[in-house]
């Protein structure tokens, strides 16, 4: 029962991604401190002050860091092995030698070669080929199929030498930037690549092929030692080409048409929990998704004849939960449904009919979609999203928790009385309530609920005095992240790497129909109001990776309100935790002071614009740290998070921690 126990809680400890989380498993019980004193390897952490806190506390022997640039070098020289680890950052460093190479690769277990095309990163593909001969334990290579020739070419010899240890697998995806395609060129590379391998079974090697080409079919099945792979299921093609699919990180890629028994198959085998079909020419086959699939989407090129006769979609999915629709047009929909998340995107002439039962739909996001009919009653929905859309309308919404609504134009809802709930309504025209006033209870008349909409209504932080300006609610732009009152919350804690972040927006910072309204400000002598100046702070607690900052409204790319930090993007302006360093414009511009790095400290950090001088600054512990003046006529507040623990938003309803009268202080400069 204890080795039960301690399998358990080392598998748990495993997968925290910062020592905050590991810092609080600590605490429970002893118990948790002897599983982490028993792992062999560190756990997932996503950012480098984590991996250093854990191995100066414990000792681990393997060291795996496939999403860490680690700078700080003397890890690699305290571990037995080493795994995942992009070499990338010590040869940007100088560091790289020799004498490096001697000393660490032989440790290296797990490597990936990728090629960008960058120079910098060419000339480090090339050091690791010149001195492959040090890679002597590895087991498993991934990456790039040129790199992979040329890596295994120097290493045997050209084939002279492949009895010397090799890898036991090898997985290769692609060729440069792109996908692995049956063609001549590849051919060639795999022919060189199969002569370094030996005949005795101890290496497999899978190259995975984007798609399987009918013209070019027979191409690759001269080879005995690799394995051809599809990263697409295409049911129209043979058995054969259909049992070698495989999927990625859980989702499988379906080609055209469904077939029923074929591509069930292939998800059970290939223990898919996600289906994306792409560009299929008919939704009217019968189909039962298997209950190990959690999320369907439909992603159309949406070249189909447009008819006035809607399509039916016969697929029924008994234990889905989220369901998209991207780019698709003339469907509709009369099954019932066990999903709790709807998503739809560049849709057009879409139709869930009277026969539609939602169980259990809780959120409805619609992106640029027009002619959209919900016939039913959503009685479970509590978030509705509607963007950059027309021609919307909903019989019933149940008792709805929130709603965001942002340029849009004819919009059909049923009455609902606004009372306890949150409602974001900008940019829109002609939403309609079914002849109701929402806003009744307020003692406003609907005409002025109309005004509002057409820059910005927001409740329950409306006012009605237009001359007085409020930072707007932060909202999310990704399905990751929630704000309850003030704090940013992560629906899932652990979903998060270092490669990407999560973004909650505030629109409307400042633009032309707010310019002229003043914002209040809290000091130990009562509230000023300030014209000229807009401003919010964070509470950040503990260890988190973020940027914070300000980014051109009119022309920043919707794109980037995901996946990136901010600052990294043309048209931004941001400050990031880590490393305290202030990006404008995807350059790095000036260093201030680093914030989120402290077990359990909270940081007070704080973001401005300088109307008068077109002037974005921020603050650390209500100082000023840097001023970069912009040339937008419209400003929008950004926050980026990765792992993080905690982080509260203060509009203004207490005292900053900035004092007001440092405002006149502000002396900036132009970047």
């Amino acid at each position: 029962m204890v080795k039960l126990e301690m399998i358990y809680l080392m598998k748990v400890a495993l997968r925290f991604n910062s020592h905050n989380h590991l810092r609080d498993f600590l605490m429970i019980s002893r118990h948790c401190l002897e599983a982490i004193n028993a792992l062999k390897v560190n756990p997932f952490f996503t950012n480098e002050v984590s991996v250093v806190w854990f191995f100066k506390n414990f000792t681990p022997e393997t060291f795996d860091s496939p999403l860490i640039n680690l700078n700080c070098f003397d890890l690699f020289y305290k571990v037995k092995q080493i795994r995942n680890t992009d070499f990338f950052c010590v040869y940007t460093k100088g560091q790289l030698t020799e004498t490096f190479a001697k000393n660490i690769f032989p440790k290296v277990t797990r490597l990936v070669m990728v090629d960008d095309k960058n120079d910098k990163r060419t000339k480090f593909n090339e050091f690791l080929i010149e001195h492959s001969e040090y890679f002597t334990s590895l087991y498993h290579f991934a990456g790039d199929l040129k790199m992979a020739v040329c890596f295994f070419e120097k290493y045997t010899e050209h084939g002279n030498e492949k009895y010397l240890h090799l890898p036991n697998l090898v997985v290769l995806n692609k060729n440069g930037k792109n996908l692995i395609k049956r063609n001549y060129e590849n051919l060639v590379l795999l022919e060189r690549l199969e002569k370094c391998v030996p005949d005795n079974n101890r290496v497999s090697i899978y190259v995975i092929v984007s798609n399987h080409d009918p013209q070019t079919g027979t191409l690759f099945n001269a080879f005995k030692k690799i394995n051809i792979c599809y990263d697409t299921l295409v049911c129209s093609d043979s058995e054969k080409a259909c049992k070698n699919v495989i999927c990625t990180k859980g989702t499988l890629l379906i080609d055209g048409n469904i077939e029923n028994e074929k591509t069930n198959d292939c998800i059970e085998r290939t223990c898919a929990i996600s289906a994306l079909i792409i560009n299929p020419s008919n939704l009217l086959n019968e189909w039962t998704v298997p209950s190990c699939v959690d999320s369907v989407g439909i992603w159309s090129n949406n070249n189909s004849n447009q008819t006035e006769q809607f399509n039916e979609v016969h697929y029924k999915f008994p234990d889905v939960t989220s369901f998209s629709l991207n780019n698709c047009l003339q469907l509709s929909f009369h099954k019932v449904f066990g999903i709790s998340s709807l998503t739809l995107s560049n849709c057009q002439n879409i139709l869930f009919g009277k026969e539609c039962v939602f169980l259990s739909l809780k959120k409805v996001v619609l992106e640029s979609v027009f002619s959209v009919t919900f016939d039913i009653d959503l009685s479970a929905l509590e978030y509705l999203k509607i963007d950059e859309s027309k021609a919307v309308s909903f019989v019933g919404v149940g008792d709805i928790k929130e709603i965001n609504i942002r340029g849009c134009f004819t919009i059909d809802l049923p009455q609902i009385d606004f009372q306890h709930k949150t409602i974001y309504i900008a940019q829109s025209l002609e939403i309609s309530f079914e002849n109701s006033n929402p806003i009744e209870f307020m003692g406003k008349d609907f005409n002025e609920l109309v005004r509002a909409m057409e820059v910005l209504f927001e409740y329950p932080n409306y006012r009605s005095d237009l001359t007085k300006f409020r930072v707007h609610k932060f909202l999310p732009q990704t399905t990751k992240l929630v704000v309850v009152n003030r704090e940013i919350l992560r629906v899932n804690p652990f979903d998060t790497d270092e490669t990407t972040a999560d973004m909650v927006v505030s629109k409307y910072f400042y633009c032309e129909d707010n310019k002229n309204q003043t914002q209040t400000f809290k000091t130990p002598k009562g509230s000023v109001g300030i014209k000229s100046l807009r401003y919010f702070e964070l509470e950040v607690t503990g260890f988190s990776e973020m940027s914070f900052g300000c980014c051109d409204g009119e022309n920043y790319d919707n794109d980037y309100y995901e996946d990136t930090h901010v600052g990294w993007e043309d048209g931004s302006v941001g400050y990031h935790s880590d490393d305290g360093l202030v990006w404008v414009d995807s350059f790095r511009q000036e260093r201030a002071l680093d914030y989120g790095n402290d077990i359990d400290r909270t940081v007070t950090v704080g973001c401005g614009y300088d109307i008068k001088k077109h002037t974005i600054f921020f603050t650390y512990e209500g100082k000023i740290v840097s001023k970069t003046v912009v040339k937008w006529k419209e400003v929008n507040a950004l926050i980026a998070l990765g792992a993080f623990k905690k982080v509260f938003i203060n509009y203004g309803d207490k005292q900053f921690k900035w004092m007001i009268s440092d405002y006149e202080k502000l002396d900036c400069r132009v970047v």
